[in-house]
């Protein structure tokens, strides 16, 4: 089965001594009467180690956490979510102490380019920095004399600068890097455009072997979903995503087709076995998975691998079959069969 991937940014050893040094240089503010640098600094490692706690707190929890922070609820993972709006409570807070006590501000206020940056998609943080930027510069024009704002204006914009261009070089390795990505962010289900590839291996081990192979359409019933929200939505998809990766085999795999529809490989299973897993999942969404009162229903069909088939076929079966399912009402299981196919094509012509 898909593993999750947990090389997610809140892991690395480089975080881990950012949240450190933030708390220590909290105390040492703390100590030296500077509380407004504290409070500052204190708000940064709270934000810090809530990011943190993102990965290793009750998922539910987590999923409200993120609801509040994310900047893009449709491509947010409920591990890695980041509690950005956060970010701009702080900095504002960094605005009202550089304005209220500047004498305070010192170097520390050239972080806040590289804090915006560090929580923030580039196109999201872009505007939110060039107006906290403006502010800043005038601020300090304001308040210092003009041989201090002469020395202090340009090394906030260097500093700038420098902020723009890790993150540019940042952006342009996570997009390098997205299409190795196998998994997707909410439900850790294998990437589509793995699908074909990773299935016709599996039907070439299938027929060298002399093993079964299945294949089961898993979707969400339209009647379950049409109310909900966003955030909903995204809940959804992560309660599945866990539910499979909880109650599938080690050598399965599920693949996220679209919103609220996977696909699930079941290797040496045959069309009875597969019926019964099928049946097992769509029990378990029912009871488990609820929101506003309301159990999430689904419907599942079931291909097995005859001769001939492709990964293509049998992708076209299993949905041929799931739309079967839930044309006799949803909230059940079908197996594929010839006769399913050929009403499908007399359909089409007509």
């Amino acid at each position: 089965m898909q593993q999750p991937d947990n090389s997610i940014l809140t892991h690395s050893p480089a975080y881990a001594v950012a949240t450190v040094l933030s708390g220590l240089s909290t105390v040492i503010a703390v100590l030296d009467k500077q509380f407004a640098l504290a409070i500052f600094l204190g708000s940064f490692t709270a934000l810090l180690f809530l990011s943190r706690l993102g990965k290793v707190l009750s998922p539910r929890f987590t999923q409200k956490l993120n609801q509040f922070g994310t900047t893009s609820p449709t491509e947010e993972s409920f591990e890695s979510g980041t509690p950005r709006r956060l970010s701009i409570i702080i900095a504002v807070l960094t605005l009202a102490i550089l304005w209220v006590a500047p004498d305070q501000s010192g170097i520390w206020v050239y972080s806040l380019p590289l804090m915006l940056m560090f929580f923030f998609e580039f196109k999201v943080a872009l505007p939110i920095l060039a107006i906290t930027s403006l502010l800043s510069i005038g601020l300090i024009a304001w308040h210092d004399s003009p041989f201090v704002s002469l020395q202090a204006v340009p090394n906030f914009i260097l500093f700038l600068g420098a902020s723009c261009a890790l993150v540019y070089l940042r952006e342009l390795r996570r997009r390098q890097l997205l299409p190795l990505r196998r998994t997707d962010n909410l439900s850790h289900a294998a990437s589509l455009q793995h699908l074909n590839e990773d299935l016709q291996k599996e039907i070439q081990r299938s027929e060298r072997e002399g093993s079964d192979l299945s294949v089961v359409s898993l979707k969400l019933d339209p009647t379950a979903t049409e109310k909900l929200n966003n955030k909903e939505h995204d809940f959804v998809q992560v309660e599945i995503g866990k539910l499979l990766h909880n109650n599938l085999r080690i050598f399965d795999s599920y693949y996220r087709l679209e919103q609220h529809s996977f696909l699930i490989v079941l290797p040496h299973t045959s069309s009875k076995p597969a019926i019964k897993i099928a049946d097992s999942l769509r029990l378990k969404i029912k009871q488990q998975i609820q929101l506003n009162k309301v159990n999430m229903t689904s419907s599942m069909g079931v291909s097995h691998l005859n001769v001939g088939d492709d990964c293509h076929s049998m992708v076209q079966h299993a949905h041929i079959a799931q739309d079967k399912a839930l044309q006799r009402g949803g909230d059940q299981s079908y197996l594929f069969s010839d006769k399913d196919l050929n009403n499908s094509e007399q359909n089409n012509e007509n």
